[in-house]
């Protein structure tokens, strides 16, 4: 089985999709929030006041962490690379399809030997504004990546198919 061709795709998380981001990530905060102070016996203005700095404080944290999901998302043919923008570090990794809408993707990029949970993770969009990479994009992204440690696909130097 062939690998898909190689493809470099440059990514910009879309403004829709961070403003849905920092909406999700404040009602989150607020809901937490909300519950852990009822909870405790908070009310009035200083509960309003909580809410809102919990809501702000959260509604930052989701706008910087969407600006994370732009970059450059690369793929060789045989491995991912991304490239975060702003950065000048590629991090070698694995990249999965989460939604595909055929006009919009979601895609969900776990860089190898990463530390933690999510620290090697990023979310990116690939919309509309990139479609016309759509094509090779998502035939490197639905391909079978070759497997190279495999003793039947492994080839000693000069050796021809």
């Amino acid at each position: 089985m062939r690998a898909a061709p190689a493809v470099v795709v440059e990514l910009r998380c879309p403004p829709a999709w961070r403003w849905t981001q920092v909406l999700l990530t404040a009602a989150a905060a607020l809901a937490a929030t909300a519950a852990v102070l009822l909870h405790a016996g908070l009310s009035g203005p200083l509960l309003g006041a909580c809410l809102a700095l919990a809501a702000a404080a959260a509604g930052v944290a989701g706008w910087h962490g969407a600006s994370a999901q732009a970059g450059r998302l690369r793929w060789d043919g045989g491995r991912w690379w991304f490239q975060p923008a702003g950065h000048a570090d590629e991090r070698a990794g694995r990249l999965h399809a989460a939604i595909d809408l055929g006009f919009w993707m979601l895609l969900r990029f776990d860089a190898d030997h990463a530390t933690g949970p999510a620290a090697g993770r990023a979310w990116l969009v690939f919309d509309r504004a990139a479609m016309s990479q759509a094509a090779a994009l998502r035939a490197a992204v639905y391909s079978r990546r070759l497997n190279t440690d495999h003793p039947a696909t492994r080839r000693r130097e000069g050796e021809s198919e």
